[in-house]
C-alpha cells in the first residue's frame, strides 16, 4: 500500500463523532475455542491497512516468498532515496553538521571513515541509504506500531508475550498466538487509531528527516521532494510491520558484519551456494557491499528452531575500480580497490596444510636426474678454472625438477608429524577448542651468522622443504584453547586468533627475517645483520604500528578503565601517559627505521582479540535478571522490540565467560623443515591462562615448561594487581581465586576486566637448535592439572608417532584424573624425535609411578575410602 492509499484508508476510519454512536469492543481477550483457527479468526477482523490477502497459507513458505517482495521493494527505495537525493557531496553542509547527525552517521559507519564516504558521490549514496534503512529497522519494523493506543489492551498483550514460552506445547502456543493477534485486530479497529496512526506517521518522518535532511542538497525542489519520498517510505514500512505483526511467525533481522574494528560498514553477501554460518561470512572478505541491507529469517512458531528459512538476501556491489576506501588490509579486494598510490592487497591466508617436496616414484626413474654423470662439458670444450665464478661449471638445479614432487599435506592427517587429542571427561560439553596451520606471514627465524654461511652442496631432495608463497619459509601455527563458562569465546579464538595475527603483520607492513638482495645473498650491512639480540627488529612501519597501538590502548581504557587506564603492554614500542592517554610512540619517527617485532605483533594481536570479543559482549543484553521474566525470542518483531537481534562475536545473548590460549609459531631459517635433524628453528610461544607448552629435551629427555600458570598465587600476577588484592580470595578447596576467577589472565570475562583479568600474553621465544628438542607438547589444565610435566613427556616418549603419543596422554590423564575436566593434548613433531627415548631415562623415570597411578585409579577398593 503506497502512501496515497495509506491516507485513503485512514480518512474513511470512523471519526470520534461516528465512533460514540458504535458500542466500543470489550478490552477482555476472549476465550479461543480449538477449532478456531487463525484463517477464520483474522478473516472476521480482516483491517484494511493491511495487504495480507487473507485464506492464503500462512506458513513459512508463503511468508518467504511474500516478506522477500516487500523486503526487497522498502531496501531499494531507500537506496533509491540515497542515489537520487544524497548523492551530490557538498563540503560547506558536510562540514557543518550538526553533533548529533555526526554521532549517528559515525554509529552507522565509522568516526574516520564517515567524511570520506560523504566526500565521494559513490559511496555518500550507500552510506545514507544504510543510515535509512537501520532507522527503519529500529523504529519501525522493529516496533509494535499499534502500542501506546490502549492501554488496557497493551497489558494484556505484554502478559501473553509473558507466557509465549519456547517449550509450550503447540497447541496452546498457537492460542496464545491467536490471542495476541485477535488483539492487535481490535486495536486496528478501534475508533481514533486514524488520528494516533497518523500522528505516529508524522513522528517518524520527522525524526528520520533531522537526520537525512541535511545530506540532501539545499534546493527547494530536492528539499520538499526527498521529504515526500521519506514520508512514501516510512509508509511502507509501518504497513509492513502491521502485516508481520498480523502473521503469527517469528522475524529476526540482523546484518552480517565483518566483525573488525571498521565494522558494520562493510558487508557479505549472502547467497544460497554459501554457507550462513559468522565464519563463513568472514571468510567472504572480497564481496565487499557498502551498502547496509539487512538479512531476514523466518520461522514458523509451530515448528523446530531449525526450520528457518531466509526471506530477502542482498546484492553484491563491488567497488568501482577508480575509487579507493580507507579499509584495512583484510577487506580490500585485489580486484576492484584500488588506489593511485596504492598497489592490490592480498589478504593473508590461512592453511591447515603444509607445502613440501617428495622424491618421485622410483617407478620411473628420470635418466637426466643426478644419477646421470655430474660433468656435463666434453672434454675437448673443457677449459681451466681461473676462480672468476663462485659457483661450479654444471648445469643449474632447479629446487623443483623432475626429481621432486610438490605435495600438499594436511597437518591433521600427518600423524607422523602432528597429533592432537581431545575428550570430554565428565564435563556435559568439551569447552576446549585447538588449532593447526600455516601462517600466510614473514618468517621471523634467526637469521644465521654470516661468518657461518657457507657455501655447501645441494642438500639431498628428500631433505628439502618448500617455501610459502610469499618467498619465505613456512611459519607453522599451533593453538589450545581452554574455555570456561562456555565455549563461545574459545571458539572465537579457534577461528580468528591466527586471522588477527595475519592482519596485523600485514597492516604494519612487517617484512621478513631473512630478507636477501638481487642475487639471493644475505645483505651484509652491518646495521642490518642479525647480532643475535633479543627480540629481532624486523623491517616494518614503525609509525603506523605505533599509531595501532596508541588507538587501541585508548580504545581499553574508554571501554573498561579501571585497570586499563594505566597498563602499558610490555611489548608496545608505543608509551603513553599512563593517566591521560595521551603520548607518543618511541622511535624516531620514520617509518621503517624502528622497524617492528613480531613480539609486538603477536601482544597487539590477542589484546586486539580480546578487546572485539569483550566490546561485542558488551553491546549485547542481558538476559539474567532484567530479561528472566521476558520469552526466548523477544527480539523477534512479533514482540515488539527496540533494537536489531545482530549475528555478533558469541552468540546473541551477552556471553560472561571467557577463554585460555597458548599458542606456539615456529619458523626455519630455510625451506627445510622443522622437523629435520640438521634443522635449526625459531620457536615463539605465547600465552595466556593455565593452558601449558612444554619441551622435551633430546639430551636430557627431561620435560620444559615454556609457560607459567596465570592465577592469583603467582607472585608476577600478585605484583601486577597489587592495586586489586582485595579481590584475591581462598575457596573452601585451598585455591586462591580473583574475583571468583581461577585465571588472572583470559580472554573475555567481561565483568572482571576492570579489575586486571588481561589478555596480555606471556611471550618467550626459544631459539632450538637442530635435533636439540624431541617434541613439543601443547596441552589444557584437564591435563596440566592431573599428570606432572615430566609424566606427560615420558607418554609421549613411548609411542610410536605424535598423534599415537596425544592420545596416550589424553587416556591416561582422563582414566586417573578425580575431576574429569576436558583435556586436549597437541603433540608437535621436532628434529630430536628419533632419539627421544636417548636421553636421562628414557621413559623409565616416571614408569613405576604411573603404573602406580593407573591401578589405584581402577581399583575399585580405592573408591570406596
Amino acid at each position: 500500500m503506497d502512501f496515497l492509499g495509506l491516507h485513503t484508508f485512514l480518512q474513511e476510519l470512523p471519526s470520534h463523532q461516528e465512533a460514540r454512536r458504535r458500542p466500543e469492543p470489550t478490552s477482555v481477550v476472549p476465550q479461543l475455542t480449538p477449532n478456531e483457527d487463525l484463517e477464520r479468526l483474522l478473516r472476521r477482523h480482516r483491517p484494511a491497512i493491511s495487504t495480507i490477502e487473507f485464506g492464503m497459507n500462512y506458513g513459512a513458505e508463503w511468508a518467504t516468498q511474500h516478506f522477500a517482495a516487500k523486503l526487497a521493494e522498502l531496501w531499494r527505495k531507500a537506496e533509491m532515496f540515497g542515489h537520487i537525493f544524497a548523492n551530490t557531496p557538498d563540503t560547506v553542509r558536510d562540514g557543518q553538521l550538526p553533533v548529533r547527525i555526526r554521532q549517528y552517521l559515525n554509529r552507522v559507519s565509522h568516526s574516520i571513515l564517515m567524511p570520506r564516504l560523504l566526500a565521494s558521490p559513490t559511496t555518500r549514496w550507500a552510506l545514507v541509504s544504510k543510515a535509512v534503512n537501520e532507522w527503519l529497522l529500529d523504529w519501525v519494523l522493529n516496533e509494535t506500531v499499534v502500542q501506546g493506543f490502549d492501554l488496557a489492551l497493551d497489558a494484556e498483550y505484554q502478559l501473553l508475550k509473558h507466557h509465549l514460552l519456547r517449550d509450550l506445547e503447540p497447541f496452546v502456543r498457537k492460542v496464545v498466538l491467536n490471542a495476541m493477534v485477535k488483539i492487535v485486530c481490535e486495536i486496528l479497529c478501534k475508533p481514533g487509531f486514524k488520528e494516533f496512526y497518523l500522528e505516529k506517521h508524522r513522528w517518524y518522518v520527522e525524526k528520520l528527516w533531522r537526520y537525512v535532511g541535511r545530506l540532501v542538497p539545499d534546493i527547494p525542489n530536492y528539499q520538499t521532494e526527498g521529504r515526500t519520498r521519506i514520508a512514501q517510505i516510512i509508509a511502507k514500512a509501518q504497513a509492513l510491520s502491521v502485516d508481520m505483526l498480523l502473521t503469527p511467525l517469528e522475524y529476526v533481522h540482523y546484518f552480517p558484519e565483518s566483525d573488525d574494528v571498521f565494522d558494520p560498514i562493510e558487508m557479505v553477501n549472502m547467497d544460497p551456494t554459501n554457507d550462513r554460518s559468522p565464519g563463513e561470512l568472514r571468510r567472504l572478505w572480497f564481496r565487499i557491499k557498502l551498502a547496509y541491507t539487512p538479512v531476514t529469517y523466518i520461522r514458523a512458531n509451530f515448528e523446530e528452531s531449525s526450520n528457518t528459512e531466509l526471506v530477502f538476501r542482498s546484492e553484491v556491489l563491488l567497488m568501482p575500480e577508480n575509487t579507493f576506501v580507507a579499509l584495512p588490509k583484510r577487506h580490500q579486494n585485489t580486484n576492484s580497490a584500488v588506489s593511485a598510490n596504492s598497489r592490490p592487497v592480498k589478504r593473508p591466508e590461512f592453511h591447515d596444510y603444509f607445502v613440501t617436496l617428495l622424491p618421485s616414484s622410483s617407478l620411473h626413474p628420470d635418466p637426466r636426474g643426478l644419477s646421470s654423470s655430474y660433468h656435463k662439458f666434453p672434454r675437448s670444450a673443457s677449459v681451466p678454472h681461473t676462480g672468476a665464478i663462485s659457483h661450479p661449471p654444471t648445469s643449474f638445479q632447479a629446487l623443483v625438477d623432475r626429481e621432486t614432487t610438490v605435495v600438499r599435506i594436511p597437518l591433521r592427517r600427518a600423524k607422523h608429524h602432528f597429533g592432537a587429542a581431545t575428550s570430554r571427561g565428565t564435563r556435559v560439553s568439551n569447552e576446549d577448542t585447538h588449532q593447526a596451520g600455516v601462517l600466510d606471514i614473514p618468517a621471523f627465524a634467526k637469521r644465521p651468522p654470516a661468518s657461518v654461511t657457507i657455501k655447501r652442496t645441494t642438500a639431498p631432495l628428500e631433505n628439502r622443504g618448500a617455501d610459502s608463497a610469499s618467498g619465505d619459509p613456512q611459519v607453522f601455527y599451533f593453538g589450545v584453547f581452554d574455555g570456561h563458562g562456555g565455549s563461545e569465546c574459545s571458539t572465537f579464538l579457534k577461528d580468528t586468533l591466527h586471522e588477527y595475527i595475519q592482519d596485523t603483520a600485514a597492516e604494519s607492513e612487517f617484512q621478513s627475517s631473512l630478507s636477501k638482495d638481487r642475487e639471493g645473498h644475505f645483505s651484509k650491512n652491518e646495521s642490518e645483520i642479525c647480532r643475535g639480540d633479543l627480540p629481532i627488529i624486523q623491517r616494518g612501519n614503525h609509525k603506523r604500528m605505533a599509531e595501532m597501538e596508541k588507538t587501541l590502548v585508548q580504545n581499553w581504557r574508554r571501554l573498561v578503565g579501571g585497570y586499563f587506564k594505566r597498563f602499558v603492554p610490555a611489548h608496545f614500542s608505543y608509551r603513553g601517559n599512563s593517566a591521560q592517554g595521551n603520548g607518543s610512540a618511541t622511535g624516531n619517527g620514520d617509518d621503517h627505521t624502528g622497524g617492528v617485532t613480531i613480539e609486538e605483533i603477536l601482544e597487539y594481536a590477542f589484546l586486539r582479540a580480546d578487546l572485539d570479543f569483550v566490546s561485542a559482549q558488551a553491546a549485547k543484553e542481558d538476559d539474567e535478571l532484567a530479561t528472566a521474566h521476558k520469552p526466548q525470542y523477544q527480539d523477534d518483531i512479533l514482540y515488539g522490540p527496540k533494537h536489531t537481534q545482530q549475528m555478533k562475536l558469541g552468540g546473541y545473548r551477552r556471553f560472561k565467560g571467557g577463554s585460555t590460549a597458548s599458542v606456539a609459531l615456529i619458523s626455519t631459517p630455510s625451506p627445510t623443515p622443522f622437523w629435520h635433524p640438521s634443522a635449526p628453528s625459531s620457536l615463539l610461544v605465547s600465552h595466556v591462562g593455565d593452558t601449558r607448552i612444554l619441551l622435551c629435551s633430546t639430551a636430557t629427555g627431561a620435560a620444559i615448561p615454556l609457560t607459567s600458570n596465570h592465577h592469583p598465587s603467582s607472585p608476577i600476577e600478585a605484583n601486577r594487581l597489587r592495586r586489586y588484592a582485595a579481590t584475591f580470595v581462598t575457596d573452601s578447596f585451598g585455591e586462591e581465586r580473583m574475583s571468583g576467577l581461577a585465571n588472572t589472565r583470559a580472554f573475555g570475562d567481561v565483568q572482571s576486566k576492570r579489575i586486571g583479568v588481561s589478555a596480555e600474553p606471556e611471550i618467550r621465544r626459544i631459539e632450538m637448535g637442530p635435533a636439540e628438542y624431541s617434541f613439543l607438547v601443547l596441552m589444557t589444565d584437564g591435563i596440566s592439572g592431573t599428570l606432572t610435566d615430566q609424566e606427560v613427556v615420558d607418554i609421549i616418549k613411548e609411542a610410536k608417532t605424535p598423534d599415537e603419543g596425544a592420545r596416550n596422554v589424553v587416556n591416561f590423564a582422563t582414566e586417573v584424573t578425580k575431576e574429569g575436566d576436558n583435556a586436549t593434548c597437541l603433540v608437535v613433531r621436532l628434529g630430536g624425535w628419533e632419539r627421544r627415548l636417548e636421553g636421562g631415562l628414557g621413559s623409565l623415570g616416571t614408569k613405576e609411578s604411573r603404573e602406580w597411578r593407573r591401578q589405584e585409579a581402577t581399583d575399585p577398593r580405592s573408591s570406596r575410602r
